[in-house]
């Protein structure tokens, strides 16, 4: 009776017009969510790399650090640890004393005397490499892992040291395909393959850079046209090595001096098999 006396209220339209315009406002919000990433603008500068890292559930410091090294075999834990081993024992610190001179320990060389060293070792490096456990995580709450033997610094010197192998572990192996290549070509060249089975260090290999950039440079013409024939070829730069081959220096000196096939069989044989003219 009221609607006819008063005719219909005007406030219901507002009401009815409001309601009718929340699902375009909540569709308009999640456009706009659609289109910019709360993330994205928090962190601009964020790479893909960076966003990777973030979603996977594995600490960023070993992300970074261990990347296609995580969870190996035993058998290269083994060997790793017995090389951290020997270097952890020549590990050098200071220690202040009374007087004003610092004075050079070897704080670690008591390793040597222990037999369950090595074992400890090994557990650290699966904690890491393993398992995933950060750094902090291991030194803090893992020291049932290691005690005795080991302290917390050492737990950082230990996973330092991991670095430093797979950096020496991944330039063995360039070394190690390259003479393979070059074994492939001569033959003799197997001895120094061979060779490098003894290197253990860093400074072991480095002896190899001058023999390597000899046996580049003298192979240069057949390393080259076995490359694809779709890549580009590097260009190399003539060098006196080249040179000489190319001159036939070398067989002017077979006359007069052992060549160098003969110079290294000598070596491999521990005997004077050739003499010089």
């Amino acid at each position: 009776m009221a609607v006819d006396i008063f005719g219909e209220s005007d406030d219901e339209a507002p009401i009815a017009a409001v309601k009718d315009a929340v699902p375009q406002d909540i569709a308009a919000e999640q456009q706009i969510e659609e289109i910019f990433n709360a993330d994205d603008i928090d962190d601009p500068f964020s790479t893909a790399y960076d966003k990777q890292i973030a979603e996977l559930d594995v600490p960023e410091r070993l992300q970074v650090k261990l990347k296609d090294r995580i969870r190996p075999e035993d058998k290269e834990l083994h060997e790793e640890a017995e090389w951290i081993l020997d270097r952890l024992t020549s590990y050098q610190t200071m220690e202040s004393s009374d007087s004003v001179d610092q004075e050079i320990i070897f704080k670690y060389s008591r390793l040597l005397r222990q037999k369950d060293a090595k074992i400890r070792i090994f557990k650290v490096l699966s904690l890491f490499r393993k398992k995933l456990y950060d750094v902090p995580m291991v030194a803090k709450y893992r020291k049932y892992e290691y005690a005795e033997e080991l302290d917390e610094e050492a737990i950082w010197i230990i996973f330092n040291l991991d670095q430093e192998f797979g950096k020496f572990q991944r330039h063995k192996k360039q070394i190690q395909d390259f003479l393979s290549k070059i074994t492939l070509l001569n033959p003799l060249m197997k001895t120094y393959e061979d060779e490098l089975v003894y290197a253990k260090n860093q400074s072991d290999l480095n002896n190899y850079n001058s023999l390597i950039s000899y046996l580049r440079s003298y192979f240069h013409d057949k390393l080259s046209s076995e490359n694809d024939s779709g890549r580009r070829k590097q260009p190399m730069r003539k060098d006196e090595i080249q040179i000489a081959k190319n001159s036939r220096i070398e067989e002017f000196a077979g006359n007069f001096f052992l060549t160098w096939a003969q110079f290294l069989e000598n070596l491999e044989l521990k005997k004077m098999t050739h003499v010089p003219p």
